[in-house]
This record gives C-alpha cells, sequence and structure tokens, in this order.
C-alpha cells in the first residue's frame, strides 16, 4: 500500500517503496510536479545515510541532497 508525503510546499506526493539489499528506495510524485526518490541504507552499525535524487526530463537522476545520520548513545 503506498503512503503519501507532504512537503513544505502544501504538495502531496505518492509514495512506493522497495527494499534493495541493505537499502529502502522510495520513489514519490507522479510525474505531474516532480518525480523524485529518497535512498536510506544501513552501511554500518548506528549510521544512516540518506540519498534524495529528482527525476530530470531526459530520464537521467539529479542528486540534490546527501545526509549522514549517526546514533548518538550514552
Amino acid at each position: 500500500m503506498p503512503g503519501r508525503w507532504f512537503d513544505s510546499e502544501g504538495s502531496a506526493h505518492v509514495l512506493n517503496g522497495v527494499l534493495e539489499a541493505n537499502a529502502l528506495v522510495s520513489e514519490w510524485g507522479d510525474g505531474t510536479i516532480a518525480r523524485g526518490r529518497s535512498t536510506y541504507r544501513l552501511p554500518e552499525p548506528n549510521v544512516m545515510e540518506v540519498i534524495d535524487e529528482i527525476k530530470r526530463q531526459d530520464g537521467t537522476w539529479r542528486e540534490f541532497g546527501r545526509y549522514r545520520l549517526t546514533r548518538v548513545t550514552s
């Protein structure tokens, strides 16, 4: 079942996620406003990498955000 993501500009995007090896890839949008994808990967314990991309008109993907999140334990 797809989900929905509401962005800061007031748009609602349909989300469809797929598991690929050690990553969750979530494609969003229907192409009328934008089509993108976010990849969530766990490269090592307590670390998550997130890569956000937008699909260009020529079909290629352009990265617009990359984050490396680390869980801090006390």
